[in-house]
């Protein structure tokens, strides 16, 4: 963990709180910029997890629909739009990884 400190009155040195980052002159906190999740910590990683898995049962079905294309149920199941669906929950799961 990095912890950020301010001077008060020139030497003694106070933390800043967990969404604050000291200015330049170290004189007062001030709000940390809005960023992307760290995938070091353990949110980070579980967001991340959770998209692999996502993404991992789309394409499982995916495949399944591809390799059952000529059976009744697959036909009447308007195949061309499963995949359009398919591919826009890719992009879904997808997009948290790239963030």
């Amino acid at each position: 963990k990095q912890w950020y400190q301010r001077r008060v009155r020139g030497r003694k040195c106070v933390p800043c709180a967990r969404d604050e980052e000291p200015n330049q002159e170290r004189s007062h906190c001030q709000p940390l910029p809005p960023g992307p999740p760290p995938y070091r910590r353990f949110t980070g990683g579980l967001l991340v997890g959770l998209s692999l898995l996502g993404s991992a049962t789309v394409l499982a079905t995916a495949t399944v629909f591809w390799r059952h294309s000529k059976t009744p149920i697959i036909k009447a199941a308007n195949k061309e739009l499963c995949y359009v669906i398919f591919a826009g929950l890719l992009c879904c799961f997808g997009s948290v990884i790239l963030m």
